[in-house]
């Protein structure tokens, strides 16, 4: 199943000029490189001025790319879940003059099998979706993501390092269709909505041949060159109508 990693972007010191934290690692000691996601509790305990808390994200932890910023002008706490995380993470902050902020900034890598950007291009209803907050369409992919996990834990030893596009289509299709009736209210049994469904069943019967044996799955595991086989797995499936899968 899914393995997050508890991640520490400021400890909660106090900060009177404008600067960048310490650069952590979303892949860990494991190299998971699917922690593309993250959730993250900025907790504001005192601030002077208009100051800005900001996360980045790099690919190499040396060109950074800002994902997020909170105002952070009072006290008070921020639930951030953010997606599209590269392989570093770390936090930045903006004070102005003779302002001040001392603040905290934790939480979790989260791995996430299929990004926004990947759910845009390889998912379905694109432009529907496109239009939702980017929280909701985190969450139902997370869901999906643990969902498509319970059927290749039965073939594949945790933690899964890295998946490829077989895999991240199938959490595209799954998340689009929770996407579609839990957010959208798009009901199943419309002709317009029938292909939609159909495809997301046949990535659901792919998994569960995959987690039987019967087919293959383009998944790197902790012990790649062992053949995973054994043991029961409980999954959760795709809505037979007006309703959800097992997803937020």
């Amino acid at each position: 199943m899914p393995t997050p990693l508890v991640i520490n972007l400021h400890e909660g010191d106090l900060v009177v000029a404008s600067g960048v934290g310490v650069a952590v690692d979303l892949w860990g000691t494991d190299s998971v490189e699917t922690r593309r996601a993250a959730a993250l509790t900025l907790v504001v305990f005192e601030a002077t001025g208009a100051c800005s808390v900001h996360v980045e994200t790099s690919r190499d932890g040396t060109t950074w790319q800002r994902i997020n910023t909170s105002a952070a002008g009072a006290s008070g706490v921020t639930e951030l879940l953010l997606g599209d995380m590269q392989r570093y993470a770390r936090a930045s902050w903006t004070i102005p003059a003779l302002g001040s902020v001392r603040f905290a900034l934790s939480g979790k890598a989260l791995e996430l099998w299929c990004s926004l950007t990947e759910l845009a291009t390889l998912g379905s209803a694109a432009a529907a979706l496109s239009a939702l907050p980017v929280a909701t369409r985190l969450r139902h992919l997370l869901a999906a993501t643990t969902v498509a996990a319970g059927y290749i834990a039965r073939r594949h030893s945790a933690p899964i390092l890295r998946v490829g596009q077989d895999v991240v289509q199938a959490v595209a299709k799954l998340a689009s269709v929770s996407l579609l009736t839990d957010a959208h209210g798009v009901n199943p049994h419309t002709e317009a909505a029938a292909l939609v469904f159909e495809e997301a069943r046949g990535k659901e019967r792919w998994l569960r041949d995959v987690s039987n044996g019967l087919a293959v799955a383009d998944v790197t595991d902790s012990t790649p060159t062992a053949h995973e086989g054994s043991g029961a797995v409980a999954v959760s499936g795709l809505p037979r109508g007006w309703g959800s899968m097992s997803i937020v």
